[in-house]
């Protein structure tokens, strides 16, 4: 820590004088307090690194205006401190039930990080998976310390929330929202404000010095170059930043951590159900699954998802997906990265017209994407309708994080979705499932990069202990001709005795020409359960090869696979299968 005389702490940011350095010293902070972002090898003929300073300097030269945190950290406490107190509040924070352990914890650490009587404030990063209370946490702090909360969010979906939750836990508080022209902060408790508009509009600063806290939802967001702008205009004397997720794969998280302040509380999720991964592995010899370049030779993955989400096989696969699901009784949330596709799938369940099976009425199902073309009054009406349905058909970008539905608890993917999947996977995990164990239906295709961001989010499968069970599909011709019950082979449920013994089941994996990491089978006391007992698991007879032209891809069927079979086995156009004798070439072939 180095030892100056003139350092404080005001709107501007932590100021400290330049005469007080050498010119090298100078320019090691402006090293430090400089983001240039990364540009994978593969882009950098196509796109230059980004570069942004987070501090500013005086006009005459002679201040420096440093992030808050990362000024603390190198020269120690301000001596002055020039930042508004905020406007004094006196609102209560209700506890609609008993708080869990971690709430506790968090909580707790909460009180001791924030205390009214600091004189220079404080601030710091609080990180909770999906569905533990982050929410409840931030507005229990900003009535402890009974100032005036500006919330920052990304979405309108989050601002929505934020306002209802709000009202739920501090039903006397006045609320108002910063979004676009719309300025509505007089005599209000909470303020919700949109993060678009905090950046990109030019806001009166002294509009921002009623606020005695800010809160920045999903913080993980606000290290962009444009993003940031928000934390350089807001200066408050308490600063809290709320993220599941953290950590940056680009690096970028010291961003606001030098201006929030550091990870104080992180908790990893315990005690929840165990999660189901359904991992099918999809091989095709369509066009759409030819690997596309750009100019460059690099690989085309945005083209590459369009192609394979247009891919009318696919598409009817994960509609027989979804049937079966909903034969288990199951919410589902599917998540495609293409709105298009959202349509084409709606258009094959009208088509297919699946039933409850309980009240054996038509299933319902509904979009949840941006307000693109509708008012903000009909949208919400939309959210609200699509949030009711067995199937809600969510875009990506929205869904992964906007989206509060606590009743889902089966998450399909539509779309390959890259590797950062903490996010999505928490929408399923919102609360407890007693009745069934939540479900991912994760499609692997087998193309361009899909199958290296498949093994990056294996890891993370393995990481939270998820039980896994990967089967291989061969997408082939008209769908129309294999209108099979052969999903309720891939997507049951697991016995009770594989998910007490916590076992991983796949089949190991074959890929040309470069060798894939795979999750080794377990076969030990894999036996088939049916009425009359437990009998040994059967061979299968080889299924004649039906595929004429040569094939990049032959994956085989494990015996894992086939101690998964039911004892009634499912049939091929409705015709039985004969009693199996030994191990087919693959899971299931789609003619």
């Amino acid at each position: 820590m180095t030892h100056i005389k003139h350092k404080s702490l005001g709107k501007l940011g932590y100021t400290v004088h330049i005469s007080e350095f050498d010119k090298d010293f100078i320019n090691e902070i402006k090293k430090d307090c400089t983001v240039i972002t990364t540009v994978l090898p593969a882009f950098r003929d196509l796109q230059k690194p980004k570069k942004y300073l987070l501090y500013y300097i005086s006009k005459d030269k002679s201040n420096l205006y440093l992030p808050r945190y990362y000024a603390i950290k190198k020269f120690g406490n301000p001596k002055y401190v020039s930042l508004s107190k905020g406007i004094p509040i006196d609102v209560k924070c209700k506890c609609i039930h008993d708080p869990l352990p971690y709430q506790i914890t968090a909580t707790t650490k909460l009180d001791k990080l924030f205390d009214i009587k600091s004189q220079i404030g404080s601030g710091g990063v609080l990180s909770l998976p999906c569905g533990y209370g982050k929410t409840y946490c931030a507005i229990r702090t900003i009535c402890k310390l009974g100032l005036s909360g500006l919330i920052i969010v990304p979405t309108e979906c989050l601002l929505d929330q934020w306002i209802e939750a709000i009202k739920l836990f501090a039903p006397a508080a006045r609320v108002g929202h910063i979004q676009c022209d719309r300025v509505s902060i007089k005599d209000k408790d909470f303020v919700v404000a949109m993060l678009h508009s905090v950046c990109l509009k030019d806001y009166n600063s002294a509009i921002f010095d009623q606020f005695g806290i800010v809160v920045y939802d999903e913080c993980h967001h606000i290290a962009s170059k444009t993003f940031c702008k928000s934390m350089m205009k807001i200066r408050t004397k308490f600063t809290l930043g709320l993220s599941a997720t953290p950590t940056r794969r680009d690096g970028l998280s010291p961003v606001f951590y030098n201006f929030i302040g550091p990870l104080f509380h992180t908790e990893k999720r315990s005690g929840s159900n165990r999660i189901i991964i359904k991992k099918i592995d999809l091989y095709s010899n369509s066009e759409n699954y030819q690997i596309l370049r750009m100019k460059n030779g690099t690989k085309n993955t945005a083209g590459m998802i369009t192609a394979v989400s247009l891919l009318e096989e696919r598409n009817q696969l994960i509609i027989y997906t979804l049937r079966e699901l909903i034969q288990q009784g199951r919410k589902i949330l599917l998540i495609s990265g293409r709105k298009k596709q959202l349509h084409d799938l709606k258009d094959m369940l009208d088509t297919e017209g699946i039933k409850d099976p309980v009240t054996g009425k038509y299933i319902t199902y509904g979009f949840y994407y941006g307000k693109k073309g509708m008012s903000r009054k009909n949208h919400k009406i939309l959210l609200a309708k699509s949030a009711k349905c067995n199937i809600v058909l969510g875009i990506d970008v929205l869904a992964k994080e906007g989206l509060d539905i606590p009743d889902r608890n089966t998450l399909v993917w539509g779309t390959p979705p890259g590797m950062d999947v903490i996010q999505p996977v928490g929408r399923i995990l919102r609360k407890y499932h007693t009745d069934l164990n939540p479900v991912v239906v994760d499609f692997v295709d087998h193309t361009g990069n899909f199958v290296n961001h498949s093994r990056e989010r294996n890891k993370w499968f393995k990481e939270e202990e998820y039980i896994i069970h990967q089967h291989k599909v061969e997408l082939l011709g008209n769908p129309e001709l294999w209108k099979l019950d052969t999903m309720s082979y891939l997507i049951r449920q697991p016995t009770k005795k594989q998910m007490t013994e916590n076992k991983v089941i796949d089949d190991k994996e074959k890929d040309e020409p470069k060798k894939e990491e795979v999750i080794e089978p377990d076969f030990d006391d894999c036996m088939l359960e049916d009425e009359e007992g437990v009998k040994p698991k059967p061979k299968l007879k080889p299924k004649p090869k039906i595929i004429t032209k040569p094939k990049k891809y032959k994956p085989k069927q494990s015996a894992l696979d086939t101690c998964l079979l039911n004892t009634t086995m499912p049939t091929m156009r409705n015709k039985p299968i004969k009693k199996p004798t030994s191990e087919p070439n693959f899971d299931i072939c789609i003619l």
